[in-house]
């Protein structure tokens, strides 16, 4: 069965890099613990360099789609997100 890759990617605003950083790593964690492979990745060069993005490995659409249902109602990541939402340090 194919693996299916999702990849979110965020440009820190300036001044910011060091808690983007943080805060995806807040985000993997959280994927690791529900059983997710997942790694940070920063872009060094081409179109959009310094953009930083995350990447989880998924062994099937399903697998996906029942994580996706995990994080949704996991009261860690939503605070990590409720937080970054209120005090945004990346597009």
């Amino acid at each position: 069965m194919p693996t299916v890759l999702s990849v979110t990617t965020v440009r820190a605003h300036n001044g910011k890099a060091d808690e983007t950083v943080a805060l995806l790593s807040k985000v993997k964690k959280v994927f690791e613990r529900v059983g997710v492979k997942a790694r940070i990745v920063q872009q060094m060069y081409g179109a959009t360099p310094a953009t930083l993005s995350l990447v989880t490995e998924h062994p099937s659409w399903a697998d996906f789609g029942a994580t996706q249902d995990k994080l949704a109602s996991d009261s860690e990541m939503q605070g990590i997100l409720a937080a970054a939402r209120a005090n945004p340090v990346s597009d």
